[in-house]
């Protein structure tokens, strides 16, 4: 149903991801702006409400909206957090671990484009359109765009490509500005890919601004917001900031609803979760780890009587980059008989090579639950035995005796009385489901933004304060907006119903089996969603039927082995870097022993020098490797894939 490669006339998917947008922003802007395309889409096309992940977070959200299940089953739950090792990591694509419909188009020969779409870093290698990863991309100098022989023009004609934090020293009165300027410049962007491949068959760009501006400029036009003024002195940039980036995305839209007209297909809003005020506080992590240290359950072996968070984000380094080919390849089984085998090494070298050492004064040994770091604090970790380098807590009885304590713990906190803290503390079963929920964090707690908070000064009734919102966000800017669970879908073109509300709202899983039920693509026989059946005509959904993939995951012999040669791989390459650096530190210090002090200094010199030299030719030596085990299993593959399709015909009644 999709137009293929090669096919430049037929139908085209186009995906419009309004990062953090919501109803409640966008119809006030509809009604007093001059929107004709956002106006056009609602009036002859289908909307809803569409509810984001738990938690409402970029990262989970963007990762099921890309295929279609529960975070439970992707494996993504927040900015940070651990894998198999039990060692905490910047999540990235790497930590997903099932396809998008994006892998699905390009391995049914469907041109694709993906621009700036969040987690998408590392770029797949499989690409037969043009990939630029968005938001969790490390740097510009990151390998993020495919294909390569594209870097160095679009890095020259769109500046914006080099800012990968578009916050980063502005303030208040220059950053709607510059995200103005990456709006429009991500509108060019996709004007460029269009021109660039004609015979594209999904098309799917996301704006970041969406979700940037309400973060720092919602109480200058939410008039629900607490701190809203109708003073004239608020700048009319600053009340117009959101409008403004609307405005910019408008002629993009009716480009896009164009193209549909003209060649069949159709267009997609959607979100990720939505916006709306900050009316509780910030620092919530630190919060719930001044809790858990105050009744016991975190102990720390500092001075400092208060966690300290430090990250280093070596996302795009080699040594992740061998880790992200590990993941991708390694069945799980596979994975944790590495980790046993491994046992204290993989944790001395892979966790010294990417780990992020936050939480450095805690007493692991001691410790029996934490809080996820990242500010957010929706996600609370048992300190669980053979999940945890340090593990405490046994599972079984005393796991649950422990969580159900904090979990009491937790809801018994009120603003006011009768008033409580916090929505839902949810047991992670009962949010989540999938092998993958055993990274996942044990509780997850859903705060209340209440009005109250500040009435009571922040103070609620067992006599903990938190921090209020006029602290200051780690880039310099204050925080006013913060996450609903609300995000927003909307549909426009073939047999799509005209100017209807949807009565069911969908979810974030519904959008996988939607696009694979136009792109006439089979879906894996568990995901989580379902079509967004309501939108369209009853005819066209009983004319088309969304087609099953029983096989779930495609571990296939390739695979398993390419894991297996990667991961042990890596574990030797690992290993001998580690005892090459005891030995050099070894001979350098009965060097120092014996030689006189300039001597001594300048022996050591050379030694690091050899050293240096010995693993840039490993490294080197490594990647070739890497490389050439690439082509083996690429041909590999299509050798199973073969034999694969002739067992299918045969099953064929």
């Amino acid at each position: 149903m999709i137009r293929r490669i090669g096919d430049k006339s037929g139908r085209r998917l186009f995906i419009i991801g309004l990062d953090g947008a919501s109803f409640n922003y966008l119809d006030p802007i509809l009604d007093s702006c001059d929107l004709p395309n956002f106006r056009k889409f609602f009036e002859g096309g289908a909307r809803s409400d569409c509810f984001s992940t738990i938690p409402p977070l970029t990262p989970p959200a963007w990762s099921t909206m890309l295929t279609g299940v529960n975070p439970g089953k992707h494996g993504v739950f927040d900015f940070l957090q651990p894998d198999s090792s039990g060692l905490f990591h910047i999540s990235d694509a790497s930590t997903r671990v099932r396809n998008s419909f994006l892998d699905h188009a390009i391995e049914n020969n469907i041109r694709t484009i993906n621009l700036l779409v969040p987690y998408t870093f590392p770029v797949s290698e499989k690409n037969n359109g043009l990939s630029i990863s968005g938001l969790g991309t490390p740097s510009a100098e990151s390998d993020f765009i495919r294909p390569h022989s594209y870097r160095d023009r679009l890095l020259h004609d769109f500046e914006f490509l080099r800012n990968i934090d578009p916050t980063r020293n502005e303030s208040i009165e220059t950053l709607h500005k510059k995200l103005l300027k990456l709006t429009e410049g991500a509108v060019d962007l996709g004007k460029f890919a269009l021109n660039e491949f004609p015979d594209v068959g999904i098309f799917f760009v996301v704006f970041q601004a969406t979700d940037l501006v309400p973060h720092f400029y919602s109480k200058y036009f939410d008039p629900s917001h607490p701190d809203f003024s109708d003073v004239s002195d608020i700048p009319n940039d600053f009340r117009d900031s959101l409008a403004g980036i609307y405005r910019a995305i408008d002629p993009f839209l009716g480009e896009c609803m164009d193209h549909v007209e003209q060649d069949g297909g159709w267009v997609i809003l959607v979100s990720d979760h939505g916006s709306g005020p900050l009316v509780g506080a910030i620092a919530k992590d630190a919060f719930i780890a001044r809790w858990l240290e105050e009744n016991g359950y975190l102990i720390t072996s500092g001075d400092s009587g208060r966690t300290r968070q430090t990250a280093k984000a070596e996302m795009g380094s080699f040594a992740n980059r061998l880790l992200y080919l590990a993941k991708k390849y390694t069945p799980h089984g596979i994975r944790n008989l590495f980790n046993r085998l491994m046992g204290e090494s993989k944790e001395k070298i892979v966790g010294k090579i990417t780990a992020i050492p936050f939480m450095e004064d805690i007493d692991w040994e001691k410790t029996r639950a934490f809080c996820a770091p990242g500010g957010y604090g929706v996600g609370l970790y048992i300190n669980r035995d053979g999940d945890f380098p340090h593990g405490t807590v046994s599972t079984g009885a005393e796991y649950h005796k422990i969580r159900d304590e904090i979990r009491a713990g937790f809801e018994s906190m009120q603003i006011v009385d009768g008033v409580p803290l916090f929505r839902k503390v949810i047991p992670r079963e009962e949010a989540l489901w999938g092998p993958e929920i055993r990274f996942a964090p044990d509780l997850f707690l859903l705060w209340r933004e209440d009005p109250l908070l500040r009435i009571n000064n922040y103070t609620l009734t067992n006599g903990m304060r938190l921090d209020p919102p006029e602290k200051k966000h780690g880039s310099g800017l204050t925080w006013c907006g913060t996450h609903k669970i609300e995000g927003l879908f909307g549909i426009f073109g073939e047999n799509v119903m005209h100017g209807i509300s949807l009565e069911k709202t969908p979810s974030l899983n519904d959008l996988l089996p939607t696009i694979h039920l136009l792109s006439d693509l089979a879906v894996p026989s568990d995901i989580d969603g379902s079509v967004i059946s309501e939108a369209f005509d009853p005819e066209f959904i009983g004319r088309h039927k969304l087609k099953i993939r029983q096989e779930q995951h495609r571990h296939d012999t390739a695979n398993f082995i390419k894991g297996m040669v990667i991961g042990f791989g890596l574990a030797a390459v690992a290993s001998s870097f580690f005892n090459l650096f005891t030995e050099q530190r070894s001979r350098r210090k009965e060097a120092m022993a014996t030689e006189t002090r300039f001597r001594r200094h300048d022996e050591s010199g050379n030694v690091l020098g050899e050293l240096s030299n010995i693993i840039d030719e490993s490294s080197q030596a490594f990647r070739d490797a890497v490389r050439t085990l690439d082509k083996t299993f690429e041909s590999g593959q299509a050798a199973i894939e073969s034999v694969q399709s002739v067992i299918d015909k045969i099953r064929e009644p």
